[in-house]
């Protein structure tokens, strides 16, 4: 469903996104193709999640010699969410990141606490496909812990924490070579529930000795 900024933004200049060099019809299809695309969660809705950091034996040894923030600060929470994109509605391709740049957008436990912002990476999907599209992130537990109240307790005693995913989509209206506006919208991805004891023989629990 489009947004209800964008429709205003699309009625109140009929111009096309980005593409003042080609034909007005062409331009406001791709526009519509692009926010005309169902996302949903995949399935499996993630690979991970796994821990990049040294051993916690080198975890001991940076506390005494630094403190507990800068032991944090030397673990992320890796994790790859696969979001199925439904072009099935649209007769062209729909092109992400060429003429409207995406942002991905990482909730975790309520909407209501700060994202973790990534850029993705250009992606298409072709008239007609349904593709499971993947975004790796990493994550700083350092940033983690500033992303809610009580999220990194939580992630450190094992709990399953639920998580948002978005696009922020960052678009500008022009016409011929006039930029007439700008704005963003933010589409529903995925949602679901991250377990925080992750795959391998690490597990962030081991990491409260220092905290």
């Amino acid at each position: 469903m489009i947004s209800r900024s964008i429709r205003t933004a699309l009625a109140l200049v009929a111009a096309p996104l980005f593409l003042g060099s080609c034909s007005l019809l062409d331009s406001l299809s791709e526009t519509a193709n692009i926010f005309s695309v169902k996302f949903s969660s995949g399935v499996p809705a993630y690979i991970g999640p796994t821990i990049s950091g040294p051993s916690i034996t080198q975890a001991g040894i940076d506390y005494l010699i630094h403190d507990a923030n800068y032991v944090l600060g030397e673990y992320s929470l890796v994790i790859t969410f696969r979001v199925v994109g439904d072009n099935r509605g649209n007769k062209g391709t729909a092109s992400f990141g060429q003429h409207v740049q995406p942002q991905l957008n990482l909730y975790v436990d309520t909407k209501a606490n700060r994202p973790f912002k990534a850029n993705i990476a250009p992606f298409s999907i072709d008239s007609g496909a349904v593709d499971t599209l993947q975004f790796p992130i990493s994550v700083p537990l350092t940033t983690v812990r500033d992303m809610g109240p009580g999220v990194i307790d939580k992630i450190l005693n094992g709990q399953s924490i639920p998580y948002y995913l978005t696009g922020q989509l960052n678009f500008q209206i022009v016409q011929g070579l006039t930029l007439m506006g700008d704005g963003s919208t933010e589409v529903d991805l995925a949602t679901g529930s991250i377990p925080t004891r992750p795959s391998g023989s690490f597990s962030l629990s081991d990491l409260t000795q220092f905290l």
